[in-house]
């Protein structure tokens, strides 16, 4: 009987070796796959937060205005906010550096009556009275009761209009039909080219008085928030008690608007990169100096955000851009820059 032969010491120190290399490379292997996963996945994950971003900015804004309140005479615009306005970046407080902007606008709050001005001069106003299921009532009075205008019902903001001209104002309400008339919140903001949001004309008699809500989005660090403003600002720097803040999302690392004017008009707005084409903030030598365009030329709104996904992976870096913006770069992240258009729904006709 034959004996049977097994392995020398060197046979198994050969194959020792073998099998080590052969491991080494397999966890080598499944490392490397396992990162390409996991940036695979952030980078899905970045694509579609940013586009959710969009969607849901873009519904939001492309509403501004509504019934008597034009669209052109509801959006503001702040572009490369920081260091436009010291007051309003003291209270908004982008991130240090940033060339994000702020836009800030209004629309229409549906539930509450459209009044006729009755009597206005330079301080207070008088409306009109409706008939409601209850009655008469003083349709001011009405106004202020809707939940929608103001926290304390005694504070509105809104726009006075007639066919040919509007303010943005703030009121209060001091008696039976009767409210003060003040600068609106927006009344130092008046950034939009050809906007007279300013004005301070008091001739509105058997104008209309429109309810509105006023919001603004800015770049917080790296949270996009929205401020929905239901008091007037003081004298004094603006603050966030005067509405409520809500984080929009987070992980945003720029925020641009742009603005799209029809001035041929030929039906379509005409984008070139340049600043001869019919968008306005939308390549950088618009930051400081921005060209005027007919406010009532404004169709479209655009809506772009930097949106990152954070990655535990050392040597990765990523930068993206959005047209009128500057680069953004962060280490361990995955960064997406999301752009989106759209028409503004309230464009009716006015006389």
């Amino acid at each position: 009987m034959a004996l049977r032969r097994g392995f020398n010491l060197i046979e198994l120190a050969v194959a020792s070796a073998m099998a080590g290399v052969i491991g080494v490379a397999a966890i080598g292997a499944f490392a490397n796959l396992n990162r390409q996963l996991v940036n695979l996945q952030a980078e899905s994950t970045a694509n579609d937060s940013a586009n959710s971003l969009i969607d849901l900015l873009i519904t939001d804004m492309q509403g501004v205005g509504g019934g008597a309140i034009r669209p052109w005479m509801a959006v503001w615009v702040e572009n490369g906010a920081t260091g436009n306005n010291t007051l309003r970046d003291q209270t908004f407080n982008p991130p240090a550096g940033s060339k994000s902007d702020r836009v800030t606008f209004a629309t229409l709050i549906e539930a509450a009556p459209t009044c006729r001005i009755k009597s206005m001069n330079a301080t207070t106003l008088t409306s009109d009275a409706i008939v409601t299921g209850s009655g008469t009532v003083c349709c001011l009075d009405a106004m202020f009761k809707n939940g929608g205008v103001g926290d304390t019902g005694t504070t509105m903001l809104a726009y006075l209009v007639t066919n040919t001209k509007h303010r943005q104002v703030a009121l209060e309400k001091v008696g039976t039909c009767d409210a003060t008339v003040s600068p609106g919140p927006l009344h130092v903001l008046d950034n939009t080219p050809g906007s007279t949001a300013i004005s301070t004309d008091s001739g509105f008699a058997n104008g209309q008085i429109v309810a509105a809500r006023v919001r603004t989005i800015f770049l917080e660090g790296s949270n996009l928030q929205m401020f929905s403003q239901v008091r007037n600002f003081t004298l004094n720097a603006p603050s966030l008690d005067d509405g409520n803040v809500d984080v929009v999302a987070g992980a945003v690392f720029d925020f641009q608007i742009q603005l799209g004017y029809d001035t041929e008009p030929n039906g379509r707005i005409a984008d070139t990169n340049d600043t001869n084409d019919e968008w306005l903030f939308n390549v950088a030598t618009e930051l400081s100096a921005a060209k005027a365009f007919e406010p009532t030329a404004l169709r479209m709104i655009g809506v772009g955000a930097i949106v990152g996904v954070r990655v535990n992976n050392a040597g990765l870096a990523s930068t993206a851009r959005i047209v009128g913006g500057t680069p953004v770069t962060r280490d361990g992240a995955w960064l997406r820059a999301a752009m989106g258009r759209a028409s503004l729904r309230n464009l009716f006709v006015f006389n």
